[in-house]
């Protein structure tokens, strides 16, 4: 964020909070008509946004500062114990909103010395954290986020690495009503119940629009877990969650939710569901992102996720985790429908690919599979991100030898992009219409994506 639209963003909260602040002067008589004004006058000099590093130094401090209608406004950069002496766990304050620069560049990080962030008897539902990595959180109930009566928004976050208990990224109990959405809810740990979430007695988080993936607990709900609990869980990605005995992406226990809907719950060990079962709209398929390994949890061309999610779901944000608009036309039928997961696809570049051997010799010797990429005009192949270019979504393109330039000599620049021989050999089988799909994104993050087709055969040996 530039200092220029930081201070735009400043004076829009400042702007939105005054007039918030501000009170009804519908009365009866003019003596409260003047009492009404002057108590509208004294709220609104009292709400602020304190920011961090700039008027306190650690975030705790700043929150300890703040009154309710405050936001605690974070800037880029890493908060720990070692790094600036800060002391966890935050404790919310009602009504204080609690804002970083941005997921990918704001780092709350408790280096396991306690819990991340505390939320005791936050019963304002203003009350907001979002816009941070919230990592290495330790404790026996919620190692990121614990929710105790109390019903924060959690949003645009990415919570992970943390470990507890039960709830290792969030833990919510007793009449808790967190709003959790647009959140990467990934890594996190426990060692009884609730990987990613841990929802319990009489709690009714909302859980919209996340992707919670490669959670582990060691007994039940690797992704979510409830017990007498009525999350209403729509809109999400849950997959590659493990544990060791019930349901591995959702596990309920007692009083099964039915709020279960227009979900992709796929790949999840022992099971995806165990004590509830699927709604309406959901899937079980491979959600296919830009790239797991590098933790690109962005939906590729061609995801089953895309424009299939609820778009009467109540209360979906503007735009997705990365900034993005949240509801575009992905599929390209003249419809924008709403995404499942925590980004929404904004559709691809397509490019066109020359697969080189155009015939593909299983049984012949060689170390390459070379891919030239030519974008339509107006787009440069310099741009590309090599390091994001996959070849059927499983083999990456080597860094090096990469190239740009004029292959066919016909006046268009193309990029040279090599693929292991071997890998891609073990995603093929013999045929004469085989496709070779090679996706990517550019240096801005839009995505590219191309198709060409080659002749598979066997001879010899290798």
């Amino acid at each position: 964020m530039s200092p220029d639209a930081r201070a735009d963003w400043l004076n829009q909260i400042k702007d939105e909070q005054k007039m918030k602040g501000k009170k009804p002067k519908i009365l009866l008589m003019i003596i409260f008509i003047s009492l009404a004004f002057i108590v509208s006058l004294t709220s609104t000099a009292d709400i602020s946004v304190i920011t961090v590093p700039g008027d306190y130094p650690t975030i705790q401090s700043a929150m300890a500062a703040a009154n309710p209608g405050d936001t605690v406004y974070v800037s880029a950069g890493t908060y720990s114990p070692s790094t600036n002496a800060e002391i966890f766990p935050i404790y919310m304050k009602n009504g204080v909103s609690l804002v970083g620069e941005g997921a990918d560049i704001c780092i709350l990080d408790a280096e396991k010395t306690d819990k991340v962030i505390v939320c005791n008897l936050i019963n304002d539902t203003s009350t907001k954290i979002e816009g941070f990595t919230i990592t290495n959180g330790s404790g026996t109930l919620g190692g990121g986020i614990y929710c105790l009566v109390s019903s924060p928004t959690i949003i645009n976050n990415v919570i992970t690495e943390n470990s507890a208990h039960k709830g290792g990224g969030i833990y919510c109990i007793f009449f808790s009503s967190p709003t959790m959405i647009n959140n990467v809810i990934k890594g996190n740990s426990a060692s009884w119940e609730g990987g990613g979430i841990y929802c319990e007695f009489l709690s009714y988080p909302t859980i919209k629009n996340d992707t919670i993936t490669g959670n582990s607990a060691s007994r039940r709900g690797g992704g979510i877990y409830c017990l007498f609990a009525y999350p209403t869980i729509t809109n999400n990605i849950i997959t590659g969650n493990t544990n060791s005995s019930g349901g591995g992406g959702i596990h309920s226990s007692y009083l099964p939710s039915s709020h279960i809907t227009y979900n992709d719950v796929w790949d999840n060990t022992p099971q995806d569901y165990s004590g509830c079962e699927a709604g309406i709209g959901c899937i079980s398929e491979d959600p296919r992102f830009m790239d797991k390994i590098l933790a690109d949890y962005k939906l590729s061309a061609g995801s089953p996720c895309i424009d299939v999610g609820d778009l009467e779901a109540p209360g979906l944000p503007e735009f997705d985790l990365s900034g993005k608009p949240r509801i575009v036309d992905g599929d390209g039928d003249g419809i924008a429908v709403v995404d499942i997961g925590a980004f929404e696809f904004q559709g691809a570049i397509e490019a066109t690919i020359d697969i080189d051997p155009d015939t593909l010799n299983l049984g012949s010797k060689g170390t390459w599979v070379t891919a030239y990429i030519e974008l339509p005009a107006g787009y440069n192949v310099a741009d590309i991100d090599v390091s994001t270019l996959l070849l059927n979504d499983s083999v990456r393109a080597e860094s090096k030898p990469s190239s740009i330039g004029d292959e066919d000599n016909d006046g268009i620049v193309d990029l040279m992009a090599k693929f292991d021989r071997a890998a891609v050999e073990d995603l093929l089988e013999v045929g004469e219409n085989v496709e070779i799909t090679v996706s990517g994104s550019l240096s801005n993050g839009t995505q590219i994506e191309g198709i060409d087709i080659i002749r598979v055969i066997r001879k010899g040996k290798k």
